[in-house]
C-alpha cells in the first residue's frame, strides 16, 4: 500500500465530492463517517476530484469499498484486492495515523539489523529536508480569508448561463375538443389533508359544545353552520365537511330541535314579508332557492308554504284590484316566482277592455285618461299597460 499523506485540509474538500464519495461507499457496503469521508478525500489533489466524481457516479465494482479503499481504487487499484484489504481492515487506522496538513510523516522505524544505524554513540545528524518543487500547472492554494472573499462575493450571470425555458408540452393533433379526465380522489394513505383543518371527530366530544353553540347561535340556518365549519373541519378519511355531518354533530350536542324550530319560523315570516316570493325568501334568510326548498322539505313546511303562495296569488289575481295589478306590472320576477304571469295578464287584459269598453268612439289614449279620472288611477300605469298588452 502506498504511503498516505494529506494533499489537502479535510475542510477544504468540496462538498458535493464529499456527499458522492459518501453514497458510493454506502452502495458499497462500507457506509463511512463523514470525518473518514474527507480524511480520505484530503489525501487527493484537487485536480483528481473530477476522476473521483466520475467514478462514484457508477455503480460499486466489488463490495465492500469504504473510502480509502476507493481512493487507491482511483490510484489504479484493482477493485477486488482493495475490497478484500477493506475486509481485512487495513485501513482502520489509516484516518488516525495522518499526520495534519502540511506535517511531514512520522519517519519508519528502522529494523536493528540496518546498516544505516548510527555506529558512535553520538546522534546522527537530521537529514534536511529537500522543498519540493511547485507544479507551476496546479492551482494556487488560497487563504481562508480569499476562500471567503471569494465564496460571498456576488455572482455574475452571463447570457450563456441563462437556463432555457422548458419546452410546450406536444398535443396530438385534433384533440383538442377531447375532455380533460375527471380522476378519482385518492384514497387511503394517498389521501390529502389539510393541516389546518381539523376533523369531526374534534366537535363530536363533549367539550366541544362551546364551539358548537356559539356557532350555531351566529347562524340562523342548518346550512350557515355548515359554511361556518367546512372552513376549519373536515369529514371523515379527510373528506369536505357534509350537511349530515353537520346535523348530527347537532344531534350530539342537543341543538337540531332548537335550530328547526327557529328555522321553521324564519321560512314562514320570511315567505310572508316577501308576498310568497321564494327566491326573495331564500335571499332573506340566506340560503340559495335549492336551500330553501330542501328545508321546506326536511322541516315539513309544504302545506304552509303552499297555502301562503295562494294566498298572495289570487290576491294578485282578485277583481276589482286593478290598482294593485297595476303595482305589479313591473315586477315580471315575481310573477314569474308565483307561476302566475299568464294569468295575471289575461286578468290585466279583461279589466282594461272593460274599462275603455264604454265609448268606442275616441281613441284609446283619451278613454284611457277618462277612466283614470274615473276611478282614480294612474294614466301613466294605465297607458304603459295598454302598450304592454297591445291595446293601443
Amino acid at each position: 500500500m502506498n504511503a498516505w499523506q494529506r494533499r489537502r485540509a479535510p475542510e477544504d474538500v468540496p462538498t458535493p465530492i464529499a456527499v458522492a464519495l459518501s453514497d458510493y461507499c454506502r452502495r458499497a457496503q462500507a457506509p463511512a463517517s463523514p470525518k473518514a469521508v474527507r480524511d480520505a478525500l484530503s489525501c487527493l489533489a484537487d485536480a483528481e476530484d473530477g476522476g473521483l466524481k466520475q467514478l462514484a457516479d457508477g455503480e460499486p465494482q466489488a463490495k465492500p469499498l469504504g473510502p480509502f479503499a476507493v481512493v487507491e481504487v482511483l490510484r489504479g487499484l484493482s477493485p477486488e484486492v482493495a475490497a478484500s484489504r477493506e475486509r481485512a481492515g487495513e485501513y482502520r487506522s489509516i484516518g488516525a495515523s495522518l499526520p495534519a496538513f502540511g506535517e511531514a510523516l512520522p519517519p519508519a522505524p528502522q529494523p536493528a539489523h540496518s546498516k544505516t544505524e548510527p555506529t558512535s554513540s553520538e546522534p546522527a545528524a537530521p537529514t534536511p529536508k529537500r522543498k519540493k518543487p511547485r507544479d507551476p500547472a496546479a492551482p494556487k492554494k488560497l487563504t481562508k480569508a480569499e476562500k471567503l472573499a471569494e465564496r460571498i462575493q456576488p455572482r455574475r450571470r452571463r447570457p450563456e448561463d441563462a437556463v432555457p425555458p422548458p419546452p410546450a408540452p406536444i398535443t396530438l393533433r385534433g384533440s383538442a375538443f377531447l375532455p380533460k379526465r375527471s380522476l378519482p380522489q385518492p384514497r387511503g394513505r394517498f389521501t390529502t389533508i389539510d393541516a389546518s383543518r381539523q376533523s369531526l371527530d374534534v366537535l363530536l366530544k363533549l367539550t366541544a359544545k362551546d364551539v358548537v353553540v356559539s356557532v350555531e347561535s351566529q347562524c340562523g340556518t342548518r346550512f350557515g353552520v355548515w359554511s361556518a365549519l367546512s372552513t376549519s373541519y373536515v369529514g371523515r378519511k379527510g373528506q369536505p365537511l357534509q350537511l349530515a355531518d353537520v346535523e348530527a354533530i347537532l344531534e350530539r350536542h342537543g341543538l337540531l330541535q332548537a335550530l328547526s324550530r327557529r328555522e321553521a319560523e324564519g321560512v314562514l315570516s320570511h315567505l310572508t314579508d316577501q308576498r310568497g316570493a321564494v327566491g326573495k325568501a331564500a335571499s332573506a334568510l340566506g340560503v340559495s332557492r335549492a336551500q330553501f326548498e330542501e328545508l321546506v322539505a326536511g322541516l315539513g313546511l309544504e302545506r304552509q308554504v303552499k297555502e301562503i303562495r295562494q294566498r298572495f296569488a289570487r290576491e294578485a289575481l282578485a277583481e276589482g284590484n286593478l290598482s294593485a295589478r297595476l303595482e305589479l306590472l313591473g315586477k315580471g320576477k315575481y310573477l314569474v316566482d308565483l307561476d302566475i304571469e299568464d294569468a295575471f295578464f289575461a286578468a290585466l287584459r279583461r279589466d282594461l277592455e272593460r274599462l275603455t269598453a264604454e265609448d268606442r268612439s275616441e281613441v284609446v289614449g283619451v278613454r284611457l285618461e277618462r277612466a283614470a279620472k274615473r276611478h282614480g288611477l294612474s294614466v301613466e300605469l294605465l297607458r304603459r299597460a295598454a302598450s304592454r298588452l297591445e291595446l293601443t
